[in-house]
């Protein structure tokens, strides 16, 4: 059951480790990354950044979920017999 969440903008002033990546605040410039309000608020709270209106300029990498069951035995079949 996938849930809608909001997306807000947050700038980094701490580094943090987000889907297995750390994101820093850059030298010059702001660092500003897009994630769900919740995480937002969490982050905010931890002082390891605030909540903007700014667009985004960091991009988040979201990792890609590989089953290695299906590199072994194939994608999963829907039950359906050949």
């Amino acid at each position: 059951m996938a849930r809608d969440s909001k997306k807000v903008s947050f700038e980094l002033t701490r580094g943090v480790r987000l889907m297995g990546k750390s994101y820093f605040p850059k030298a010059k410039g702001k660092t500003i990354i897009s994630i769900d309000a919740s995480m937002a608020k969490e982050l905010q709270a931890a002082s390891k950044g605030k909540i903007v209106d700014a667009k985004a300029n960091t991009e988040i990498e979201v990792p890609k979920i590989d089953d290695g069951l299906d590199a072994a035995f194939g994608p999963e079949n829907d039950g359906e017999s050949e």
